[in-house]
């Protein structure tokens, strides 16, 4: 990135001294178009050519997909299409047979879970019953020797609107709340990317139908690149944007 950064500034200079004063307008839009462009072409997330396979079973047949900084990406499709094995290799999780995973460029196939900066909303929360709402969040941040941790916890309840509740446990709360609790145990680690198995499966319709509201404002708040599957039927396409791998 600094050679990168570098490269620019050096263009700017030689681009000053060689172009007449009157281009240097268009020149330099020019050029901010190009970078924008280069940028934006650069995924955070990309699967190539990713294959998968259980005893009798195909569970991912060269999968190829991009996700770009920013972006809540949408896998839908019916239980057992690979949805969750997609999500599982992204993590690290599972191991593909086939194919390249990279995560910012970088290839990330041969990593263990902890190495990636992904983190998992698993579909059933994987709260640890006998911690608080505060020690769930934190837990993560703990395993890492993270500085400011106090700070961090308290910014990502205010976020997930959980202030006050911190010292409750997960049974006494509620669905809702106890996903809110699993998405700031996320979101504080400050992932590349996201992952979330089917978080709304549990949910009665009416609760599915506000975190989802909820979920799309999140993303937009934290900028946070989001990886969402879903069983969805076609009334619930309209609720996200959404793609699929080719």
């Amino acid at each position: 990135m600094v050679v990168f950064i570098i490269a620019i500034y050096v263009y700017r200079m030689w681009y000053r001294l060689s172009v007449p004063l009157g281009c240097m307008s268009c020149g330099a839009a020019r050029m901010r178009y190009h970078l924008h462009k280069r940028i934006q072409m650069t995924p955070v997330l990309e699967l190539r050519g990713v294959s998968k396979r259980f005893p009798g079973h195909a569970a991912l047949d060269g999968v190829s997909l991009a996700i770009h900084q920013g972006e809540f990406f949408s896998l839908l499709g019916p239980s057992g299409c690979g949805k969750t094995t997609t999500l599982r290799v992204v993590a690290g999780f599972e191991q593909p047979d086939a194919g390249e995973i990279f995560l910012g460029g970088a290839l990330i196939n041969g990593l263990r879970p902890y190495q990636r900066n992904v983190s998992t909303v698993f579909q059933n929360y994987a709260l640890f019953p006998h911690l608080t709402v505060y020690e769930n969040v934190e837990f993560g941040l703990r395993r890492r020797s993270s500085t400011g941790i106090r700070e961090k916890v308290r910014a990502a309840l205010d976020l997930v609107q959980l202030a006050g509740k911190e010292t409750r446990l997960p049974s006494q709360i509620s669905g809702g709340e106890r996903q809110r609790v699993a998405l700031a145990r996320s979101l504080v680690l400050e992932p590349d990317v996201l992952l979330l198995d089917e978080p709304l499966s549990a949910l009665d319709p009416a609760l599915r139908k506000q975190m989802r509201a909820e979920l799309k404002s999140l993303q937009r708040r934290t900028g946070i690149t989001f990886f969402f599957s879903s069983p969805t039927t076609r009334r619930k396409r309209s609720r996200f944007p959404t793609a699929s791998p080719s």
